[in-house]
């Protein structure tokens, strides 16, 4: 059965939930309404595990999601077919990823409901075999795939507010809505994560931000910052966004403050986690905050609903807000920081060679635009900038960033998605060629910006992945990548997927490779 909500101009998706218990009545209202407050239009459709495990999986590739949430009941006490469920479910799994890339997010099993702990009390053993098959899918699960925690979920919500025995006996299911309404809320969250949807930059004011107390008031001796007492909140804000850093997330900051004396604390306090060279952008001035974060914005090359601002302030934020609408504004409060930052979709894996390649990029962007300035034409620049650019076949140590590159780039890009695994995949076809493109100039090394792969014979081969880092857009490495995949094939076709974004290079190449 399928439902749908209602948006022509809304991005559409099709989810299929595959459930042994009743999860439609209770989930598709909670689901709809948290893609709907995200301009996402949902078409969802729900089967049985035992239907759909039965008639086979040849409809699978007409969804973009599919949701698993099994309950097992009949095997819970079960120790003994342990090893054979397990070997059902990642047979089931195994299927349904055969033939196709779909993405997959699997409701982790909950032990909770079904606890004997009145008997047994309140032990940790090896015959919770719910708990050991969560542990064995998890491993089990391709990159890219994920296993919901349920039981933190529930954990979340409350043991005493997380089931209901009437569902239990009339609808076979033990959940109260408040239960369904955390999973879609995860479930969202891990689809934008699948879609690398999340804020690219990070803007942070420094007092009673990234240390407590004001600096120009009250000196570098006295701020509030260590591993004990109020300091420790600030530290372990200053842990997170280290994170959000080595995910690829790009940090500036905005600061009415005195520049020296932010660089001391930066230089000199033994507590800080956070080091200067982590900034791609640094506004440390008196002037005002909107027009230093609009500066952000156009020397980062990023648009204003990319970027998150920080602030402690309710009339810098208020001002942030009503000047830069598009600007997601957080009033940074002591109790409630740590659960603002989950506006930041991250994916697990990251490549921290890719992280600090692209802050480098972003921090030299200064002496290019300096140099354009002062460049009598667009080629005097571009041969100013003493390019090195190298077109290689890949290796295993760069198949990360090529995935990175495939699921990241919206705009230079023919479409194609690959994570590490499907990219493996893929290679293990002797027709089958990866190629990346690694590119320095005079000012710093930007690293692998560019990945081709080509499929087939050489006289007749398929362009199937084609993708440009936008920071190296303006440089025409596009041409020179694409001149040496025309030293080696005849691309006869090329395979084109569009982001909503990547038009201009679809004509692009389109253009260079008619049918």
């Amino acid at each position: 059965m399928a439902k749908s909500s209602t948006g022509s101009k809304k991005k559409t998706i099709r989810i299929l939930v595959v459930s042994d218990f009743t999860v439609e009545h209770f989930l598709d209202d909670e689901l709809q309404g948290k893609f709907e407050e995200n301009d996402i239009c949902l078409e969802t459709y729900y089967i049985q595990y035992n239907v759909l495990n039965g008639e086979g999986f040849e409809k699978i590739k007409e969804y973009d999601l599919v949701i698993i949430w099994l309950n097992l009941s009949d095997y819970s006490g079960n120790i003994e077919k342990e090893d054979a469920i397990f070997h059902e479910l990642n047979l089931f799994y195994n299927k349904l990823k055969m033939d196709c890339d779909i993405s997959v997010i699997w409701i982790g099993f909950d032990s909770y409901e079904e606890d004997l702990s009145i008997l047994y009390g309140n032990v940790v053993s090896e015959s919770n075999i719910k708990y050991n098959l969560n542990y064995k899918l998890a491993r089990a699960l391709e990159v890219g795939d994920v296993l919901i925690n349920l039981e933190k979920i529930i954990s979340k919500v409350g043991l005493t507010k997380a089931y209901n025995l009437k569902y239990k006996y009339s609808w076979s299911c033990v959940y109260n809505k408040n239960v369904f309404s955390e999973v879609a809320l995860e479930i969202l969250k891990q689809y934008k994560i699948m879609n690398r949807d999340t804020p690219k930059c990070v803007v942070l004011d420094c007092d009673n931000v990234l240390w407590g107390g004001v600096l120009s008031e009250e000196g570098i001796e006295n701020i509030k910052l260590g591993n004990i007492g109020v300091g420790r909140i600030y530290q372990d804000f200053q842990r997170i966004i280290l994170q959000l850093y080595n995910h690829g997330v790009i940090l500036s900051i905005v600061s009415k403050n005195d520049f020296e004396d932010v660089k001391s604390v930066f230089d000199t306090h033994s507590a800080m986690i956070l080091k200067l060279n982590h900034f791609a952008c640094i506004k440390v001035n008196w002037e005002n905050k909107v027009d230093n974060i609009l500066q952000i914005a156009n020397e980062l090359n990023i648009s204003l609903n990319s970027m998150i601002f920080i602030d402690d302030s309710i009339f810098e934020t208020n001002l942030v807000k009503e000047m830069l609408p598009e600007v997601k504004t957080i009033l940074f409060h002591k109790m409630t920081i740590f659960n603002d930052l989950n506006c930041f979709n991250l994916m697990r894996e990251v490549g921290t060679c890719s992280v600090e390649y692209r802050n480098e990029t972003y921090k030299t962007d200064k002496e290019r635009d300096k140099l354009l300035s002062l460049s009598k034409s667009y080629e005097e620049y571009i041969d100013s900038l003493e390019m090195k650019i190298e077109v290689r076949i890949a290796n295993e140590f760069d198949y990360n960033r090529a995935s990175e590159l495939s699921l990241r780039t919206n705009k230079r890009t023919n479409g194609t998605r690959y994570t590490v695994e499907k990219l493996k995949e893929r290679l293990r076809d002797p027709l089958y060629r990866l190629y990346i493109t690694k590119v320095a100039d005079r000012f710093c090394d930007l690293g692998i910006v560019g990945v081709v792969g080509v499929y087939g014979k050489e006289e007749a081969a398929e362009l199937d992945l084609c993708c440009l880092s936008c920071r190296a857009l303006g440089r025409n490495i596009e041409h020179v990548m694409l001149n040496e995949m025309d030293k080696k094939y005849k691309i006869k076709k090329i395979k084109t997927l569009n982001t909503k974004k990547n038009d201009d290079f679809l004509l692009f190449l389109k253009d260079r490779y008619p049918e």
